[in-house]
């Protein structure tokens, strides 16, 4: 029963994440609320697999996968469009689609190193976005830092296989999800300011 609670706490805080996002950057926007109707399903897989037996439980293991390498590079390209609007366009098309083909690739073939793989990137990625964006308010940059960080911790929560893993894989994956879209709120506040 606490794992379908934690799940719907992955739920409502993809909700609050893509309303929390309405003034960023457009690209920003598409961007986060990409990852946030991902880490949505993961939400939604939790609570059935909660109730539903062994059957769901695979799937929401399918559906982790998916979470780890397809929402930590969309959430990546959130905090680099929000901190740096000026960005080629053209690259980001295929970027996606080359991600989402590895997404689903990993996802399909249960291959958990590659997907882990796939978020450490996206975290060393916004890390160093964060990092490098000086025209920023210190604010923003501190919540996509953080948010990176509990991505990350989740996934080290997630690899550790049992039900109280899987529960701070639910609490990380949400405070990485609000932590990524309060930065790029921050950041699209100070451009405006």
């Amino acid at each position: 029963m606490a794992g379908a609670f934690f799940a719907a706490v992955v739920l409502f805080a993809s909700v609050a994440a893509a309303i929390l996002a309405a003034p960023a950057d457009a690209h920003a926007r598409i961007a986060l609320r990409l990852g946030a109707a991902v880490y949505a399903a993961l939400g939604l897989a939790g609570i059935a697999a909660a109730f539903g037996g062994a059957p769901l439980a695979m799937l929401y293991d399918r559906v982790a996968l998916l979470a780890f390498s397809f929402a930590g590079p969309a959430l990546a390209a959130a905090a680099l469009a929000g901190f740096d609007p000026a960005i080629p366009r053209r690259a980001a098309g295929p970027a996606v689609v080359f991600v989402a083909l590895a997404a689903l690739l990993t996802a399909a073939i249960g291959a958990a190193l590659a997907a882990y793989a796939i978020q450490a990137g996206a975290i060393l990625a916004t890390l160093g976005i964060a990092g490098r964006a000086r025209r920023k308010s210190l604010g923003a940059r501190f919540y996509a830092a953080l948010g990176a960080l509990a991505l990350g911790a989740g996934a080290f929560a997630f690899a550790s296989g049992d039900a109280e893993g899987r529960l701070g894989f639910h609490l990380f994956a949400a405070a990485g999800l609000l932590g990524t879209a309060q930065a790029i709120r921050g950041a699209a506040d100070r451009a405006r300011a």
